[in-house]
């Protein structure tokens, strides 16, 4: 049973809007894990209470897990039983206030109001302590990643490629993923580093190297030629970071190139290569600063905010005012880099 305020919510039959809500999301759930086309059962897991080998090599067993059956919020509350009442005017008195589970607990669809509790009202779910296996989800996960492991592939290895013996427009790319001594490596070596670069950089989430960022590559030599200048920026000390300051600095330059949030100083790197993928201003600051042209259009600059267009005007040595509208800006930019 399902309870609102100590109300009981009659999801069934009720008209109230608590009872249309868990109406719906209750429907919702008997399609996703009991409709015709699921596997009729869901799954709860508690990724911490999974078995482990101990140092013996045995199995541990499972631990426990207990589910409070009160919402976070105080409102919200499942109980198999109806509460009881010490007297007139006392509260009810809710006999289970817990669920214990282990990982891998099944639910199957008698057990529903149990499951909606859990799945939409459960402060472990939204803590991501717990969760529910969603087999569709996982495998829609797992092709998209199998169809993008296979574009790669084809990219590098297929023989139709149009990169298949295109060595410049590969080293440029093994450059922009960072991958050492490039140049050392004959054409075929070339390509298995890059696609262990990117299959290792996707698993671990890099920004600056992963499936995605290839395929950009693959269509825009400029963004993997930003990303290349940039690796060799970092790796000549011409674009250093300071632990101090926490922030990307040009040598001999005050302003910070980039300034980071929070603590990860492990992933500056990839943060700063991919703000000069992405960032038509910083790409043009750290091209400007060895004397080398960003390709713009007039389209991209039209598409910018104004602290790039700061940016890029101070940059470009446009003539501005602070007072200059962003239209203002855009113009005096277009016209000083002649674009169309």
């Amino acid at each position: 049973m399902i309870y609102y305020d100590d109300v009981l919510v009659d999801w069934k039959n009720g008209s109230k809007p608590q009872d249309i809500e868990v109406k719906e999301e209750i429907k919702a759930i008997r399609t996703k894990y009991y409709g015709p086309t699921s596997k009729g059962v869901a799954i709860l897991r508690w990724p911490q209470g999974a078995r482990v080998k101990n140092e013996s090599g045995n199995w541990e067993l499972k631990r426990i897990y207990p589910i409070k059956l009160l919402s976070a919020d105080g409102m919200w509350r499942y109980t198999s039983s109806k509460p009881s009442k010490a007297g007139a005017g006392s509260p009810p008195i809710y006999a289970v206030n817990h669920v214990l589970i282990k990982d891998e607990t099944p639910y199957f669809e008698p057990e529903i109001e149990l499951l909606w509790y859990i799945a939409t009202k459960s402060a472990d779910i939204q803590a991501k302590v717990l969760r529910l296996e969603d087999p569709a989800a996982d495998a829609k996960k797992k092709v998209e990643v199998m169809s993008d492991d296979t574009d790669v592939k084809f990219y590098l290895m297929g023989k139709t490629s149009p990169l298949y013996n295109d060595e410049d427009t590969l080293r440029s790319i093994a450059s922009a993923f960072g991958i050492e001594n490039d140049q050392r490596l004959n054409l075929d070596e070339l390509k298995v580093a890059i696609y262990d670069a990117v299959s290792t950089g996707q698993k671990r989430g890099d920004r600056a190297c992963n499936y995605e960022l290839f395929m950009q590559f693959t269509q825009a030599e400029d963004k993997h030629r930003y990303a290349s200048k940039c690796r060799k920026a970092i790796a000549d000390g011409d674009l250093y970071f300071d632990k101090k300051e926490y922030a990307w600095f040009l040598k001999g330059q005050n302003d910070p190139f980039l300034k980071l949030k929070g603590t990860e100083i492990d992933t500056a790197a990839s943060m700063v290569v991919d703000k000069v993928i992405n960032s038509p201003a910083h790409a043009v600051s750290l091209m400007k600063f060895y004397n080398e042209e960003a390709t713009l259009t007039a389209d991209i600059v039209n598409s910018l905010k104004r602290p790039a267009l700061l940016r890029i005007a101070k940059d470009c040595g446009a003539e501005f005012t602070p007072t200059d509208k962003n239209e203002e800006l855009i113009q005096k930019i277009i016209y000083k880099l002649g674009l169309s």
